[in-house]
């Protein structure tokens, strides 16, 4: 028997054993990488060796991802690795194969993706945000966290976008800085456009900002009113390396790790895995276009809907 065919046959056999989203993750893992690697072999399944294994994980490692962009990062590494074992276990177990190939396979000890990235946990989180109490970087910094958005979508984000009725936020926006700050009327990706359910907090925060700068235009004729939420002490749009800066020297003056903005949105995945999550619903909270960026970084997240996910970040994350 081919390794391919066995691979389909196991799973097919756990599908009826395992959650729905569970198996879909599964399946993306075997189509993506483990079977077009073993097709390529065409080997039968009792000729796989140890070696085989660790040259499987090497390639996922070097040229894993199937958009041909490079490597995958050790946690997608270690989850397909893991499906291996578990299937070639069975394989033991109905004595397709005398031993096991991928029983003494060890990932490499190499840095968990980069070791430039942080990942705050949720305790972690919620010190760094004392930090920035009444200065203008503080609702950027919540929103980034609190909802996982890029730096371009936090900028990007306008009052026309926040529905306080309904109590909801839509990402439909964007701000990047190319040679130039540049306002789009568009998300880096289709799904990337995406629609939040604000909980009490973030609407309290919300609604103070807006009434200050309402204050504030009032008090100041040279006060700027911007469709922008995030702006500065004049009212003006902050600029993408504003944000930056803004963010690391309040990181700096408070003794806190040095990160960067981005490092938020990473912090965002890594609290809700924490919580029990899946890969397909922190795809969609995080606007990843595709499952493979998701499963790459963060591996796991659970089910349930987006208003959820909103009040386990709330409880997780209190501002």
């Amino acid at each position: 028997m081919l390794a391919t065919d066995y691979f389909l046959d196991w799973l097919n056999g756990i599908k009826p054993s395992i959650q729905t989203d569970t198996y879909e993750t599964y399946k993306i893992c075997f189509e993506k990488h483990i079977i077009p690697y073993f097709a390529e072999k065409h080997v039968e399944l009792e000729a796989i060796h140890p070696l085989d294994i660790k040259n499987f994980v090497t390639a996922m490692f070097d040229h894993g991802r199937s958009d041909g962009k490079g490597g995958l990062g050790k946690a997608s590494v270690r989850k397909l690795l893991a499906l291996v074992k578990q299937a070639f276990n069975e394989a033991e177990c109905l004595e397709l194969v005398e031993r096991s190939p991928a029983r003494s396979v060890r990932l490499p000890k190499t840095e968990t993706l980069s070791k430039d990235i942080v990942f705050l946990s949720a305790d972690e989180a919620k010190t760094m945000l004392h930090a920035f109490e009444d200065n203008i970087y503080r609702i950027p910094v919540v929103l980034a966290l609190r909802f996982g958005l890029r730096r371009s979508e936090v900028l990007g984000l306008k009052w026309s976008a926040v529905d306080f009725e309904r109590g909801t936020i839509e990402i439909c926006h964007t701000v990047v800085k190319n040679l130039t700050t540049e306002c789009k009327d568009s998300t880096k990706t289709e799904s990337s456009r995406r629609k939040f359910t604000m909980t009490e907090d973030i609407r309290d925060m919300l609604l103070k900002h807006k009434a200050e700068v309402e204050q504030a235009a009032k008090d100041n004729p040279a006060y700027t009113r911007s469709a922008y939420i995030c702006t500065d002490k004049n009212g003006v749009l902050l600029r993408p390396d504003s944000l930056t800066r803004g963010f690391q020297r309040v990181l700096h003056k408070n003794g806190l790790q040095h990160m960067r903005f981005h490092d938020l949105r990473h912090s965002t995945a890594s609290i809700l895995y924490d919580s029990g999550m899946q890969p397909k619903e922190v795809q969609e909270y995080l606007g990843h276009s595709d499952i493979e960026t998701t499963l790459n970084i963060y591996t796991h997240l659970g089910r349930g809907r987006k208003s959820i996910v909103s009040e386990r970040m709330a409880a997780l994350v209190r501002i």
